[in-house]
């Protein structure tokens, strides 16, 4: 049987238009409710959102957010499928910061006729978006879904997410500190925070001088690929921080063969839980 595959995610991918628009990829929009009025990330404007967020003491001075429920995933399902494809790759935000792989998962139970794999992407923002461009551009060479389905997990795996935030105040408030929670009295004043992600959660890893941050990324980068290796990079901001990190991006490209990459600008559920004055890059082999 002929594979015709439909690649579906989720709004906190942060995928740049091109992108989607070149593999035909169906983004899901997360809600956001704000000031009690329930709408879909991508009819807010995302200006709206940074004087909430900065000036935010507490949970109820934040918008809520929360993921597409099972009826929109279902009819999304059903686009696809009655649009001819056969199969559908689902891939979405870690299971631990949202609830939509169990309710991709649900809406797959729902929908005969076409093949769903859901896959949590145990990420996030750019790193989820990295893992959707390799899967879409694996898909656009032929790969057939029971190889990328056995190499997904080798991806998730491999990859590194970094992100650089002023404050941890947005993540305090919203309940997600998790292992950062040892840092929540630190005074950050002057300096940046690196925070990861493994198995699905935020974790911290330093806080340094905002002057040293670019450097230490690269450093990293550094331990654990030899120069010339060839890698797969995603990166973006949002406020405009390009110029925060486009020098470390370019000693990356300077040192790395770059084999694919996306630059984008992170949306509002980034926004709404990291804040302002962030960035991220991903990266794997």
């Amino acid at each position: 049987m002929h594979e015709r595959v439909k690649i579906i995610t989720d709004s906190t991918a942060d995928l740049p238009a091109d992108i989607v628009t070149r593999y035909n990829i169906e983004v899901l929009p997360m809600h956001i409710i704000i000031d009690g009025v329930n709408k879909h990330d991508k009819d807010v404007d995302i200006e709206r959102i940074y004087p909430i967020v900065e000036s935010a003491q507490s949970k109820e001075n934040i918008p809520i957010t929360h993921s597409p429920t099972i009826e929109e995933v279902k009819d999304a399902y059903m686009r696809a499928r009655d649009e001819g494809y056969t199969h559908i790759i689902s891939i979405h935000i870690s299971s631990k910061l949202s609830r939509l792989c169990s309710n991709a998962e649900k809406a797959a139970e729902q929908v005969p006729g076409i093949i769903v794999n859901v896959v949590d992407s145990q990420y996030a923002s750019v790193a989820l978006g990295l893992l959707v461009f390799r899967a879409a551009d694996e898909v656009s060479n032929g790969m057939p879904v029971t190889e990328l389905m056995s190499n997904m997990p080798k991806y998730i795996r491999a990859m590194r997410f970094l992100i650089k935030i002023k404050t941890l105040k947005l993540l305090e408030i919203s309940g997600r500190l998790g292992l950062l929670r040892m840092y929540k009295n630190r005074d950050t004043t002057g300096e940046g925070m690196i925070i990861t992600m493994r198995g699905g959660i935020l974790v911290p890893f330093e806080i340094i001088p905002k002057k040293k941050i670019a450097s230490r990324v690269l450093a990293m980068i550094k331990a654990a690929y030899k120069p010339n290796s060839s890698i797969y990079l995603a990166y973006g901001s949002n406020a405009g921080l390009a110029k925060e990190y486009m020098p470390l991006i370019s000693q990356i490209r300077k040192k790395y063969k770059i084999i694919s990459y996306f630059e984008t600008e992170t949306g509002h559920i980034n926004l709404i839980h990291v804040g302002p004055e962030s960035w991220a890059v991903a990266y794997f082999k």
